[in-house]
């Protein structure tokens, strides 16, 4: 009796998870619904740390591990034209640290390159991708702080520096190429006063994000490019006026149900809405995203959920792309700041979101261009 009593209460409890099992095994299934699929990284222009001009500032950039193995060389974005730097563009020590306290550079050394010269370490030009030959061994998921001196005898007269990405205000954790800097014995998030995300107008927040290359002993390259984020390269919505992505999917298939981006927003614009389209023209989906018209002074994200899921399938092509046709110009619109990257070293902008292959796209009424430089910033999930 006291088994079958067993027996019975097994029996229903398979009854009761059978469906459970069905529904995470079966063939097909999207494991990872929710999940967010899109290039999320937002954009407000691009900001320089000039500060290594200073005798005792130093500057660093945050970052995860994304493997483990051989570090060979970092590459980060420089400025050295304009106003961007002076006198023989400084003398520079790269240092890698281990994480410490509060996620900033701890006390554990481990790489370093020295004396770099910008205008040597750019191949010659005044702005671009500054090569660091840096070797250490790292380990995948964990913090390291690449820190910038400018270790010239007279800093004040001779110095660059690096440029970053003006992002959204994030909590500082350690991760996603988040900048910081020293000054008065202590390290702190770095942000522009003129991001116009930052609306504490502070230096001590975490809205930068300078990407880095990472080239390994393996002969790969990780890291992603986008540096800069320009308004008047930016996408508008509005008219005739059309931008999105041209997603080449090459991930394993997925399932979607829910679409976003982030826009800015002037005057008193008309509907957004978005389209999501086979290479070949055939519409999957489309819609309104609710929420647009509320949008205040900085930016905000909008989303709108499918009609029916959508099937991205490993292979194929898709053009997602967002319009506003009741907005009638520039004055009344909704626009994105669309994040991009160098061109050189080959192999960068591969790094991006879903490499080339993968990019931003607009119309402005005479035919869609593509720009593969750029990635809009937007949520697929």
């Amino acid at each position: 009796m006291r088994n079958t009593s067993r027996l019975r209460k097994f029996g229903w409890l398979v009854f009761l998870l059978l469906p459970l099992v069905l529904l995470i095994f079966l063939p097909g299934r999207n494991h990872a619904a929710g999940v967010e699929l899109g290039q999320t990284l937002e954009g407000a222009g691009s900001a320089n740390f000039d500060w290594l001009r200073h005798p005792g500032m130093k500057y660093g950039v945050a970052f995860h591990a994304p493997k483990s193995g051989a570090l060979r060389e970092i590459m980060l974005p420089w400025k050295s034209k304009g106003s961007y730097g002076a006198g023989t563009l400084g003398v520079f020590d790269f240092e890698l640290y281990a994480d410490g306290p509060r996620h900033f550079p701890g006390q554990n050394l481990i790489g370093s390159a020295r004396n770099i010269l910008p205008q040597q370490a750019t191949d010659g030009r005044l702005d671009g991708a500054l090569q660091v030959p840096l070797e250490a061994e790292l380990k995948k998921g964990e913090i390291y702080h690449l820190v910038v001196s400018n270790v010239d005898p007279d800093p004040e007269q001779n110095w660059s520096c690096p440029n970053t990405l003006m992002t959204r205000v994030r909590p500082w954790d350690g991760a996603g190429f988040q900048a910081e800097f020293f000054a008065d014995g202590a390290w702190h998030p770095w942000a522009s006063k003129n991001n116009p995300f930052n609306a504490q107008r502070r230096n001590d927040v975490s809205a930068a994000h300078c990407p880095l290359l990472l080239r390994w002993g393996d002969g790969s390259m990780s890291g992603d490019p986008y540096y800069s984020a320009a308004e008047r390269q930016g996408a508008f919505f509005y008219g005739e006026h059309y931008a999105g992505e041209l997603i080449a999917w090459n991930e394993a298939t997925v399932t979607i149900s829910r679409i976003g981006i982030s826009v800015w927003k002037r005057g008193k614009p008309g509907e957004l809405i978005y389209h999501l389209e086979s290479e070949d023209g055939e519409e999957l989906a489309a819609g309104i995203l609710p929420g647009g018209k509320e949008i205040g002074g900085i930016a905000g994200w909008v989303y709108a959920a499918l009609p029916a899921p959508v099937e991205l399938r490993k292979g194929s092509t898709y053009r997602l792309w967002f319009a506003s046709p009741a907005s009638p110009d520039e004055d009344n619109c909704y626009y994105q700041y669309v994040p991009y990257g160098d061109q050189r070293p080959a192999g960068w902008l591969e790094c991006g979101w879903g490499g080339t292959a993968s990019h931003y796209i607009h119309n402005d009424g005479a035919g869609w261009s593509d720009e593969k430089a750029m990635d809009l910033t937007f949520s697929l999930q």
